[in-house]
């Protein structure tokens, strides 16, 4: 007796057509597993993930659950903001070809299809083996906790929330008249003088921690040293050494933490005009990249500093209190730019892969894409022929079946010989199956097929552009379609040198990708005129993705 075929099933499910001819009509989807042209997007595990605190942590390190910084679309078409967002699932493997891109912001090593926001004009998906040249948004780096930081922290902190100052002696246990130097720094924070009592232990510097009556029944924490030469030593380890680039970082956190206030798209400072945090705000944010602004209350006479590209801020100048680090802001705000200078092989390595809810993360302060169709490649439950018949039935007597993955002709014994296809119409199903085009057309069931959808790759596809096999152009009937999925301007003018001298008798379908980072389906207004426009001209019919607009990026809905 034979063994019965068995088939490697990622979902059955009932839904919406989402695009093409059917379009809108209810139909059973049967995902199947594997696909020929899968595109790996992975890094190298120690590649740094921004996180949810604005902290980077290796991608090793990073579970299934943790919350990172993603990108996602305002409604109704609206900019692109950072978002937190959750890790979904986490994959691991070896690759056999990797690539590293160097930059101004280090090396970051990943698969050569590992798509990279790019927003030149407008926003869309690059691929990394061809972003030399390119200039690409950067969030900033973590500067790591170095000593300089700490100490630059402390410097801004105090010129906020405190002060060295003179005393004179006017008791008998003090020579009269002879002056001593004190310090004092005081806030509702405790956490803040907690932090400043460690790192100036740190450096030799001994702080009592005490409360501060600051009048109307309100007390603050507050640390203090009434030890002169201390005091002197403590200041001139403060102020009079060289200003590196982490001590700035430091003293702009540590000026935020006493006197800053997110705003959306901007960070505040408000300070006396003259004062040395008022002109050392200015100069740091300055020297470090920012764009800066301030203005005057003519009421209070303060000056308000304003620092633009919020999210870098937080990055680059990580403040201790949590809750004023507020993720508020477009992806217009990053105002800094780096270029790929340089990509090079990087032969055989393990890489990771995670899947997020925005179907995005931050690597290396890259917005990078996630693979959100792993799960159309990998695992997959063993069904034989008659339990995926069953589990139609379960949704839907008659109708339209569609057959998807993956590449569903990698599984051509359960389709043909197991006659999965042929079992389906013959309980009055019409059957569709999708395919990438890269594997020839079957010669002796195609016709059995009542729709084929063709989905030829295009140039932002990344590896799999050029897999498309050109027999199927003398197979499609004037049921069938023809797909292009289109992301770049590249993109149309393939289509179009495609389509050119060509009599084609299947539909052809032009299908905008979904915009980056949308929550349902939202597409960036001035691409979907563009492609409308390219239609018009080529006379090609506009098939958006109806299942996103519906349903956002939910399975098995």
């Amino acid at each position: 007796m034979q063994e019965e075929i068995e088939m490697k099933v990622s979902e059955i499910f009932y839904s919406l057509s989402g695009e093409g001819r059917n379009a809108g009509i209810p139909t059973v989807f049967v995902r199947l597993a594997g696909c020929n042209l899968r595109c790996d997007y992975c890094f190298v595990p120690e590649t740094p993930i921004l996180m949810s605190d604005f902290v980077y942590k290796p991608l090793g390190d990073v579970q299934i659950g943790d919350e990172v910084i993603g990108v996602q679309r305002e409604r109704d078409g609206g900019h692109l903001k950072y978002v937190k967002t959750y890790v979904l699932d986490k994959m691991s493997r070896k690759s056999s070809k990797t690539v590293k891109l160097t930059g101004s912001f280090g090396d970051v090593v990943c698969t050569p299809e590992h798509k990279f926001l790019y927003t030149k004009h407008r926003e869309y998906w690059q691929n990394a083996a061809s972003l030399l040249g390119h200039e690409l948004q950067f969030l900033g780096h973590s500067p790591h906790n170095t000593d300089e930081f700490r100490r630059g922290w402390l410097a801004g902190y105090i010129d906020g929330d405190g002060n060295f100052h003179d005393f004179t002696g006017a008791y008998s246990f003090v020579s009269s008249g002879k002056t001593y130097l004190r310090f004092k720094v005081a806030s509702k924070d405790e956490e803040l003088v907690d932090t400043t009592i460690t790192w100036a232990d740190e450096f030799g510097f001994a702080l009592r921690k005490v409360t501060h009556n600051a009048g109307y029944e309100r007390r603050l924490y507050a640390a203090e040293s009434t030890h002169s030469v201390e005091n002197e030593r403590f200041r001139s380890f403060l102020y009079e050494r060289d200003v590196t680039p982490d001590y700035a970082r430091g003293y702009l956190a540590g000026a935020y933490d006493a006197e800053g206030t997110p705003q959306s798209n901007e960070v505040r400072l408000s300070q006396k005009e003259g004062s040395r945090l008022h002109d050392l705000v200015i100069d740091y944010a300055k020297t470090l990249g920012f764009a800066v602004s301030e203005w005057k209350n003519a009421a209070t006479g303060m000056f308000t500093i304003r620092v633009l590209d919020p999210l870098r801020f937080f990055v680059e100048c990580p403040s201790v209190l949590v809750r004023k680090k507020v993720l508020d802001c477009s992806i217009r705000t990053s105002r800094q730019r780096i270029v790929i200078e340089e990509i090079t092989p990087n032969g055989v390595t393990d890489v990771c892969n995670l899947t997020t809810l925005s179907g995005n993360f931050v690597v290396a302060g890259l917005v990078v894409h996630n693979c959100d169709s792993q799960y159309a490649w990998e695992g997959g439950e063993e069904l034989s022929i008659n339990e995926v018949v069953v589990r139609v039935r379960s949704f839907r007597k008659v109708g339209w079946v569609m057959i998807t993955g993956g590449e569903p002709l990698m599984q051509l014994d359960a389709l043909h010989e197991a006659n999965l296809v042929a079992q389906l119409r013959y309980r009055e199903y019409k059957v569709e199956i999708e395919t990438n085009g890269s594997i020839d057309p079957p010669k002796d069931w195609f016709k059995l097929v009542d729709s084929w959808v063709v989905d030829v790759k295009c140039p932002s596809s990344g590896p799999s552009y050029g897999s498309f096999r050109r027999r199927w152009l003398t197979k499609l009937r004037k049921q069938d379609s023809l797909k292009f999925v289109v992301g770049t301007q590249e993109d149309l003018d393939f289509v179009r040198g495609f389509l050119n001298g060509a009599k084609l008798r299947p539909t052809i379908l032009i299908s905008p990708i979904a915009e980056v980072g949308s929550p349902l389906g939202n597409w960036n207004h001035e691409w979907l005129q563009e492609v409308a426009e390219f239609c018009k001209q080529t006379g090609t019919r506009m098939s958006l993705q109806l299942h996103k607009i519906v349903y956002g990026d939910k399975r098995g809905v």
